[in-house]
């Protein structure tokens, strides 16, 4: 017995044991009952999951504190279809369970409520004909019932958690857990409370090192998924890209080919109290009947960055150069003592002697608009002057997406009014681009003098214009990014409220935004990965601040 064989015992005998007919009967039970796509439900491409389906966490064998489950997953792994079925499985097997899954947004939920959900429950006949009650369903997108009295509730939590808040749960599965605000996710965790049962399931994809979902992956189990070559026995793990052949996962010692369904989980910390799973693509098994093509995997790994690479592809958090703005730069210029202004009732004085406002509208305004297609959301940003520190303290941000009433744009507009004149705000910053009819309405009631609109455009000699026939200001992207990364990280502008459950649920909008260079304009450009809506709202408040303190420099013309 060698070194790590000996290691591997010593794993095993740490680790809490439950009957072995028990463990696997979960994952044997769900593969002879489910139909998926028209075919019966099969983990042969998907090896890796039938363990954390049979975990004795998800069980009333161990403590109720140690019935936490974290996966850290890649893309195309089968992540949605393991929480599909782990809902429907449960809601199945126990009267009167409820499970509830939450996803941040309404577009994720409903696409994996008609993706997965419905396909498990209208394709096999066991769900469909003896289970599922349509007669119990008050919404089907959002409620699925069945006839045992089980039910599974979903829930988009990103900027509310009203949809899901005191909803007497058994089992949670918060998906997308690294874009999840973790104060919401604590709300939801606290519907379990008078549950028996309790079961936890984190799951999502890791962006930077210090994003909440690695960090929790770092104290949990650690397990990761281990190859053992045959041609000369070297255990390979986690998989990464020294395991990439031309044709195929491969040895890293001997080169040799290896297969993603021979390998097998292992604990880095065993006694840990959350069960931790690190899932990347590269487990996927890819011989003739495999689940996806191993071209793709080279292109990705040719054409796609390094950020692309580790966070898609191999599930593992990454930052470089190319993300000017960590979560550590934000966290920094956070203040443990304060928290955002939610009601009038808590402005006060000091908020509104020199205080300045920006607004970043949502891709589509008009009433009546589809949420399904909205990729980010109207904010509103208040923040002030305070002439002692000499920085620019943010006191509110409101998402406006969730509520009905966030659908109509009179509401909003009002809305931002009445922030605005509460907070007796001198210049607000308007977004000039889908927002223009809807800013207009409101510089009728605060005024231009108040006001200021904002449009991005690029070639321009200076990086602020001010159009005097058009009354708008014309402003330079990538220039005025630049100028609030330097704002921010060396001039020490900004001051937030406090990090966990405040700032944290906005922090995204800063840290997405990556440089890359345009090679026919020679010069720095800014993209994204998802919604950047605060960072705009900040940069027009911090242009509505310098204007009103003649600190601008701008051209007229």
């Amino acid at each position: 017995m060698n070194k790590w064989e000996s290691r591997q015992r010593e794993i095993r005998e740490a680790q809490p044991v439950a009957d072995e007919t028990s463990l696997f009967a979960v994952s044997d039970l769900y593969q002879s009952i489910f139909n998926f796509k028209g075919s019966p439900l099969s983990y042969w491409d998907f090896p890796y999951w039938i363990p954390v389906l049979n975990s004795i966490r998800l069980t009333e064998s161990v403590p109720q504190s140690m019935r936490r489950i974290l996966l850290l997953c890649s893309r195309q792994v089968g992540k949605s279809v393991f929480i599909g079925v782990n809902g429907v499985g449960k809601s199945i097997e126990m009267d009167n369970f409820t499970t509830i899954i939450t996803q941040p947004t309404d577009k994720q939920i409903s696409r994996f409520s008609v993706d997965t959900l419905k396909k498990l429950n209208k394709d096999s006949i066991t769900t469909d004909v003896f289970y599922y009650d349509r007669a119990k369903d008050q919404r089907q997108v959002k409620n699925k019932s069945y006839s045992n009295g089980s039910r599974i509730v979903l829930a988009n939590i990103y900027s509310s958690v009203l949809s899901a808040r005191g909803i007497p749960g058994d089992m949670m599965m918060i998906d997308e857990y690294q874009d999840t605000p973790e104060h919401n996710a604590l709300i939801v965790e606290k519907s379990l409370q008078k549950s028996p049962y309790r079961y936890k399931i984190f799951s999502g994809t890791p962006l930077h090192p210090d994003n909440i979902i690695q960090k929790q992956f770092d104290i949990s189990t650690g397990t990761t998924w281990m190859i053992r070559c045959k041609a000369c026995g070297h255990w390979n793990g986690p998989l990464g890209l020294s395991h990439i052949g031309k044709n195929g996962l491969i040895c890293e010692k001997c080169y040799r080919r290896i297969n993603g369904r021979e390998g097998q989980w292992v604990d880095a910390r065993p006694t840990a109290k959350l069960e931790g799973f690190s899932i990347n693509e590269l487990g996927v098994p890819r011989d003739a009947k495999g689940a996806t093509e191993w071209n793709e995997i080279i292109r990705i790994v040719e054409e796609e960055d390094m950020v692309t690479i580790k966070n898609e592809l191999l599930g593992e958090s990454y930052t470089d150069s190319k993300h000017p703005i960590t979560t550590k730069d934000i966290a920094s210029h956070c203040d443990s003592n304060r928290k955002y202004v939610t009601h009038e009732s808590e402005i006060t004085p000091d908020m509104t002697r020199f205080s300045f406002g920006g607004v970043d509208w949502a891709m589509e305004t008009n009433p009546h608009r589809d949420k399904e297609k909205i990729n980010s959301y109207t904010k509103l940003t208040i923040g002030h002057y305070d002439t002692l520190s000499c920085q620019l303290v943010i006191d509110f941000i409101k998402v406006y997406y969730g509520e009905e009433e966030d659908n109509d744009p009179a509401y909003v507009e009002k809305d931002i009014v009445k922030w605005s004149n509460a907070f007796d705000v001198k210049v607000l910053g308007l977004d000039y681009g889908v927002g223009h009819k809807e800013n207009q309405r409101i510089v009728s009631v605060l005024g231009y003098e108040r006001t200021m609109e904002f449009q991005y455009m690029g070639d321009l000699a200076d990086f602020v214009t001010y159009d005097s026939l058009a009354l708008k200001w014309i402003i330079m992207k990538s220039e005025l990014i630049t100028t609030f990364i330097d704002d921010l990280k060396n001039n020490h502008l900004y001051r937030f409220a406090k990090y966990d459950g405040e700032t944290s649920e906005h922090a995204t909008d800063l840290t997405c935004i990556y440089k890359y260079n345009n090679t026919h304009k020679r010069s720095t450009m800014y993209g994204k990965t998802k919604a950047d809506d605060w960072l705009h709202g900040l940069i027009y408040l911090t242009l509505a601040f310098k204007y009103s303190m003649g600190m601008l420099d701008y051209k007229t013309r």
